[in-house]
C-alpha cells in the first residue's frame, strides 16, 4: 500500500463528480483505512510529524523513556515485571511528557508504541543494566521470579 498514492488517488476521484466510480473509491479508502488502521504511516499531504514536528516527538520519547528509568532506579519499579502499555500509565512523569503531544493524537500514539515497543523488546532493561550494579539486577531479577 502506499499511502500517498492512494490520497492522490481519492482526490483525483473525488475532483471530477460527474465521471466518479464510487466503487473504485471506496475500495481505495478501505484500503487506506485498514493501512492506517495497522499502523502504516500517513500520506505525507496528512503527516503532522515532519522534520521539527519529529524532532519533537523523539524528544518526548527519550524524555519519557528517561523518566521510567528515574523511577526503576529509584525503586518505584522493577524493570522485570514490567510490561507494555498498562504499565506505562503507572509512570506519572513519563505521561507528563506525553501530555505535550495531546493535541497531536497520531504523534501520541506513534509515541505510546515506541516506547511500549521498547519496553517489551527488554529495551529497558538494557538501559538500566548499563546504570547499575549487576547485583541490583540479579535481586530485581530473581524478586521479579518469587
Amino acid at each position: 500500500m502506499d499511502p500517498n498514492a492512494a490520497l492522490h488517488r481519492l482526490r483525483t476521484l473525488m475532483g471530477s463528480p460527474h465521471t466518479l466510480d464510487a466503487n473504485e473509491a471506496a475500495e481505495v479508502f478501505e484500503g487506506l483505512d485498514q493501512w492506517l488502521t495497522n499502523g502504516g504511516f500517513l500520506p505525507t499531504d496528512w503527516n503532522a510529524t515532519q522534520a521539527g514536528d519529529r524532532a519533537k516527538l523523539d524528544g518526548v520519547i527519550t524524555s519519557a523513556k528517561m523518566a521510567i528509568i528515574n523511577d526503576v532506579l529509584a525503586d518505584e519499579f522493577n524493570p522485570y515485571e514490567m510490561r507494555g502499555f498498562s504499565d506505562l500509565n503507572d509512570h506519572v512523569d513519563a505521561n507528563m511528557y506525553l501530555e505535550a503531544l495531546a493535541d497531536d493524537f497520531y504523534a501520541a500514539n506513534q509515541a505510546i508504541k515506541a516506547i511500549t515497543e521498547w519496553i517489551d523488546t527488554d529495551g529497558l532493561l538494557a538501559a538500566v543494566a548499563l546504570v547499575v550494579p549487576v547485583s541490583r539486577m540479579e535481586g530485581w531479577r530473581k524478586e521479579s521470579q518469587a
